[in-house]
């Protein structure tokens, strides 16, 4: 049973999303915040308004070294963040087809090595989404 995450590459489109555990990821990730919109501001009167792209990010307690590699074989080597496609959950649990950036976690903040073994506390953001 596939749960409904889905990664891809930007010119595969909908078509192209592959489901993580079909990729052979040993884990899904966990609390995906979505925010639809990249900041918030609050007014004079108290209300706030959105404004930007959405953004999320998936996070994984651990990522065995495979995982971490086909995770960032969609960044490719030497990039920091690539155009991608994927299916997350929204900020109402529905899931949505999406195009964005994905970035490469940052170091340590964005997950820490254990040398040989796996990654733990691992984040991946992805940027200015937009359905596709």
């Amino acid at each position: 049973m596939s749960i409904g995450y889905r990664l891809g590459t930007y010119a595969s489109g909908v078509g192209g999303l592959q489901y993580l555990e079909d990729l052979n990821l040993s884990v899904v990730p966990y609390p995906t915040p979505y925010n639809p919109w990249s900041v918030v501001y609050e007014v004079a009167n108290g209300a706030t308004y959105g404004d930007g792209y959405a953004t999320c990010e998936w996070r994984f307690q651990w990522l065995k070294m495979t995982d971490m590699a086909i995770l960032l074989g969609y960044i490719g080597s030497g990039n920091q963040s690539a155009l991608i496609a994927l299916s997350t959950k929204d900020d109402t649990d529905a899931w949505l087809d999406l195009y964005g950036y994905m970035h490469r976690p940052t170091y340590p903040s964005g997950g820490d090595r254990r040398p040989g073994k796996y990654w733990q506390s691992v984040v991946f953001r992805f940027t200015q989404l937009q359905s596709l």
